[in-house]
C-alpha cells in the first residue's frame, strides 16, 4: 500500500512538471520518461497483483457497484495533478469536487482537452494542447484510466 501512494505521489509530481514544460524542453524527455516507467510499474502492479486478488476475494456484484462508484467519482475529480494535495479519503470526497469543479472550469478557459473529448469545435483528434506542448495525458495514449 504505501509503495501505490509513493507511485501516486511520484506520478503526480511528474505530470505536473510536464504540465509547464515546453514540448522542446530537454527536461520534457526525460519527465515523459520518467513518468512512463512509474506508470508501467504501477500498472503492471494493478495487472498482475492486486486486480487479481480483488476479483478472488471481492464477490462479482460488488465489484460491479464498485466500478459504477469509481466511474461516479471520475465525474467530478481533477483534471489535473496536484501533488500537494493530501493523501486522504476525508480530503477527496470533501475538497476533491471543488478542486475537479475549479479544473475543469481552468480547461475550459484555456482550451484543453484530455485524452478521448475534442474541445468545442475542434476537429477529431485535437487534444486541446498549445502549439508546441503537450498535454499530460496524450503522452500515454490508452495507459491514462489503467492508473488507479
Amino acid at each position: 500500500m504505501q509503495h501505490d501512494i509513493e507511485e501516486h505521489q511520484q506520478l503526480e509530481e511528474t505530470m505536473k512538471k510536464l504540465e509547464s514544460l515546453d514540448a522542446a524542453d530537454p527536461q520534457f524527455l526525460q519527465a515523459l520518461g520518467r513518468l512512463e516507467s512509474v506508470l508501467r510499474d504501477h500498472v503492471q502492479d494493478e495487472e498482475t497483483e492486486q486486480f487479481p486478488q480483488l476479483r478472488a476475494r471481492v464477490p462479482r456484484e460488488q465489484l460491479v457497484a464498485m466500478a459504477g462508484k469509481v466511474t461516479a467519482a471520475k465525474k467530478v475529480a481533477p483534471t489535473r495533478p496536484h501533488p500537494g494535495a493530501p493523501h486522504s479519503a476525508l480530503f477527496h470526497k470533501v475538497v476533491g469536487p471543488g478542486v475537479g469543479m475549479v479544473d475543469r472550469l481552468r480547461d475550459k478557459l484555456t482550451g484543453r482537452c484530455l485524452p478521448g473529448r475534442s474541445p468545442p469545435g475542434a476537429s477529431p483528434g485535437l487534444d486541446g494542447a498549445r502549439p508546441g506542448r503537450r498535454s499530460p495525458g496524450t503522452a500515454v495514449a490508452g495507459r491514462s484510466g489503467a492508473a488507479g
